[in-house]
């Protein structure tokens, strides 16, 4: 169907640092998120769950795929004019390959759709319509971002692979990314402010039916962070200057439980994984919710600018 850019104004931002400190710039919600409090703001430290998921897709595909490393591992394309065949060839292979096959391929094909570099063109060129148009046609929507000025990948392929294939790698893998989202990939905050909730409630489910997961450390470490979330959201200013700050009375029933289940996920975090990236960009927060102190750290609240 042909592509329907939205006017709708759909830029989101984390609140980040709620206690005066000035706040990160607005990003799309859809897009990778700051997933650490500014006071370790490192690349090791950024998004750790999507680097893991790639790392394992680009090994099982690297034979029939080669070129998918260079594409998906450094923080932007070796060679960006060869994103959108690559991904045309990719989506081609998903039509015709086997079950056991067909999940990894439409997976990387979203990871891949990620990197296109579309022309911030609106309304669109007729040469980006026509991209846009035939990538719709794999199920590959783009829209309109009016506040960014660009055009967002809506994820249609992540949650296909999560839907139909949730019992093998590439669904689990979804599954991660998908918290990684905070559950929501709609242009701003559709699914509500509090993100956190439907992380926990999503999070906890998969550990209980999966304890075994080879995401299973991904899994954990969105929980620690849902559940932070809540327990910073609690200890918010009545009155704030920061916009997008919500009242932390909505927040304090359950927030002292929610600092314990954060501290219990980052422990076990760092028992099972005491050399992970996770383990080291979680020391800080650890160390400051054993104290009871608010970590000003709001990795799933959703705030739309």
């Amino acid at each position: 169907m042909p592509f329907a850019p939205s006017q709708t104004r759909v830029v989101a931002r984390l609140s980040a640092s709620p206690g005066g400190a000035s706040s990160p710039a607005p990003q799309k919600h859809d897009s990778p998120v700051q997933i650490i409090p500014e006071y370790e703001q490192t690349g090791e430290c950024a998004d750790p769950t999507r680097r893991d998921v790639v790392r394992r897709l680009t090994e099982e595909l690297k034979p029939d795929v080669p070129e998918l490393a260079g594409i998906l591992l450094p923080d932007e394309p070796e060679e960006p004019e060869k994103v959108y065949p690559a991904l045309l060839r990719l989506l081609e292979s998903a039509k015709t390959a086997s079950a056991e096959r067909r999940p990894a391929l439409l997976l990387a094909s979203d990871l891949v759709a990620e990197r296109i570099n579309l022309p911030n063109i609106y309304p669109p060129s007729p040469e980006v319509q026509r991209k846009l148009d035939e990538l719709a046609s794999y199920g590959v929507t783009f829209r309109w971002f009016e506040m960014a000025g660009d055009y967002g990948n809506q994820r249609d392929l992540l949650w296909q692979v999560w839907r139909d294939y949730p019992a093998t790698p590439a669904g689990e893998g979804a599954f991660a990314l998908l918290l990684d989202t905070g559950w929501d990939t709609s242009a701003c905050c559709q699914k509500g402010s509090d993100a956190f909730r439907n992380v926990i409630r999503e999070s906890e489910q998969f550990l209980a039916s999966r304890p075994n997961s080879p995401h299973r450390l991904d899994v954990e470490f969105a929980a620690a962070e849902a559940y932070e979330t809540w327990w910073s959201l609690s200890r918010a200013p009545l009155v704030s200057d920061n916009e997008g700050d919500p009242s932390p009375q909505a927040y304090r029933e359950g927030a002292e439980a929610a600092r314990a289940k954060a501290i219990a996920y980052y422990d076990e975090v760092a028992r099972t994984a005491p050399d992970s990236t996770q383990t080291k960009c979680s020391r800080r927060s650890l160390e400051m919710l054993k104290q009871n102190q608010d970590t000003h750290h709001r990795r799933f609240f959703c705030h739309c600018d």
